[in-house]
């Protein structure tokens, strides 16, 4: 792909590094040389949960937003580029909790970081509903 995205500043988007359920990512550079992930997020029912946390700068382990917009029917997040995916991580890792740890005390871990994910989306839904429908964000 050989676009240029104009949000608040210039993007030139490189090549694919990865799809996830909600949007592709994609290599890209700053007019200004700055070398930086760029998420393509399609604009349907659902995929605006990805923006939920986008203004969450100076939490701990959690990937800054470097820009943002909108861009043909695509939400957009620029971000840094990290030296892998999360998928990547955990699949090197779950290796070795699976060779340190009894198989079912990795099935026990392993449903305890499903069950917590599970909870983390639908507390993003509730406080996505909350704020859409106009409620005090001071009781979020």
């Amino acid at each position: 792909m050989t676009e240029v995205i104009n949000l608040n500043q210039k993007w030139h988007i490189g090549d694919q590094l990865g799809a996830g359920g909600f949007g592709r990512v994609y290599l890209a550079q700053s007019k200004f040389g700055e070398t930086a992930v760029i998420k393509l997020i399609p604009k349907v029912p659902e995929a605006d949960r990805e923006l939920l946390f986008e203004d969450l700068d100076g939490i701990p382990n959690v990937v800054p937003i470097l820009d943002r917009g909108d861009w043909k029917d695509f939400w957009v997040l620029v971000m840094p580029k990290a030296d892998k995916s999360l998928r990547e991580h955990l699949s090197e890792n779950i290796v070795h909790i699976e060779e340190s740890l009894p198989e079912i005390q990795t099935s026990s871990v392993l449903a305890k970081v499903v069950t917590f994910h599970e909870d983390v989306q639908g507390a993003a839904r509730q406080c996505a509903r909350f704020v859409n429908e106009g409620g005090d964000q001071d009781r979020v």
